[in-house]
């Protein structure tokens, strides 16, 4: 079954230079503030796809910045089951409004999508990065004040990794803004805190405090925190071994829709990432070569723009079962992720569990131009991989002629 994606889906650009300009145009005012990419500003002047929404999203249309960060983060919570992409781009969108309105915490959840998962080409890119950048540089202040969305955007500014930050700048820093975050009422901060936690434990204890955090995101019905709870009683870290009772959490979860949870029922938690691959443990994995990628005539109408493939890590860190979960829709590249993942080494388990610890790998591949008709040959701009999933971004290439 194709499930939906952890990160919004490719937006079709339709190649147009004019519209990439619009946009390099529309995301910076004259005066240096953001503003929306005029395609996406104008797709939200209507409110009337928001369902039970429609009124919050008219008064974030009109000025109301608390109204647009309302929607946003019901987004965020509708993503977190269903793992839509259209429910990731309205969260990001929302975000995008309310930082047109001045919020900085804001800033950083469109800058994200802008400079990635949005396929826009280099120098917009740039501008949405150096957008991010600015508003972490402030957030602090305003998680000072109590604010627990900004305290969770500065833990994803000190913590997160992606182009050009291999590492989280400062961990530790991190952890300190999640728990003020979680401790003040956001969940989704709460689940981000056990992750942090388990990047960092080197004990059985500190895994236990890992799963404090999941657990009151768990019960605040955050599904990235009761995978988390059920991934540490599968495999008990931090806590006494209970497969059975793990298993039936995350069916209760696959039940009511969420794709992650259904692949936990089958023994694959992504919340295993963060244990295995820490500091000097990701020197034995890398992102797919890009020379292979370059090779394939991929159809963006065919081609999903995202991939999953799980694997089991065995207790000596080597990797086995490696296998398509969600092909991405043109084989050859699903082959080019599968050896990919199979080359993969880890350091020892830090687990007594028999069974082997298995993962779910999530590659997105983002293109910046798609064709219906054509076959088109692409030059991958730039590649990264975390613990949390791997992007790709191609551009067409221009010295080589569709098909």
């Amino acid at each position: 079954m194709k499930h939906p994606s952890l990160f919004p889906s490719v937006v079709l650009l339709a190649g147009l230079t004019g519209l990439v300009m619009s946009f390099g145009a529309g995301c910076k005012r004259a005066n240096g503030t953001f503003a929306l990419d005029p395609l996406d500003a104008t797709g939200m002047a209507s409110c009337n796809s928001h369902g039970p929404l429609n009124r919050t999203c008219n008064e974030c249309n009109t000025g109301d910045t608390r109204a647009c960060i309302t929607v946003a983060q019901s987004y965020e919570r509708r993503f977190d089951l269903g793992r839509s992409d259209r429910d990731s781009r309205s969260a990001a969108l929302f975000y995008g409004r309310a930082c047109e309105q001045g919020h900085e915490a804001s800033c950083v959840f469109i800058g994200d999508y802008y400079s990635t998962v949005r396929g826009l080409e280099f120098y917009t890119r740039e501008i949405a990065s150096q957008l991010r950048s600015r508003a972490c540089e402030t957030v602090s202040q305003a998680c000072a004040a109590n604010d627990a969305l900004a305290c969770r955007v500065e833990g994803m500014c000190l913590g997160d990794e992606g182009p050009g930050q291999p590492q989280p700048r400062d961990p530790a820093g991190a952890q300190r803004a999640f728990t003020s975050s979680c401790e003040l009422g956001d969940p989704l901060a709460c689940a981000r805190l056990g992750w942090m936690r388990d990047a960092t434990a080197d004990s059985d204890a500190a895994r236990g405090e890992a799963l404090a955090a999941y657990q009151k995101a768990c019960d605040a019905e955050v599904v990235e925190g009761c995978l988390g709870v059920a991934a540490h009683k599968f495999h008990g870290l931090g806590t006494p071994r209970a497969p059975a009772e793990a298993v039936q959490l995350a069916d209760e979860w696959c039940g009511r829709g969420s794709p992650q949870a259904c692949q936990a029922v089958q023994g694959r938690f992504s919340a295993l990432w963060p244990i295995l691959a820490r500091g000097d443990d990701r020197q034995g994995w890398s992102a797919p070569d890009p020379q292979r990628i370059q090779q394939l005539e991929l159809r963006g109408a065919w081609t999903s723009g995202v991939g999953r493939t799980g694997f089991c890590v065995r207790p000596d860190g080597s990797v086995e079962g490696v296998s398509t979960v969600d092909s991405t829709g043109d084989l050859a590249l699903d082959q080019v992720l599968r050896d990919t993942i199979t080359g993969w080494r880890f350091k020892a388990q830090p687990t007594t569990s028999e069974a082997p610890m298995c993962l779910i790998h999530e590659q997105r591949l983002i293109l910046t131009f798609r064709s219906g008709f054509a076959r088109p040959f692409y030059v991958v701009q730039s590649s990264w991989i975390t613990p949390r999933g791997g992007i790709a971004i191609l551009d067409f290439d221009r010295m080589r002629p569709s098909r």
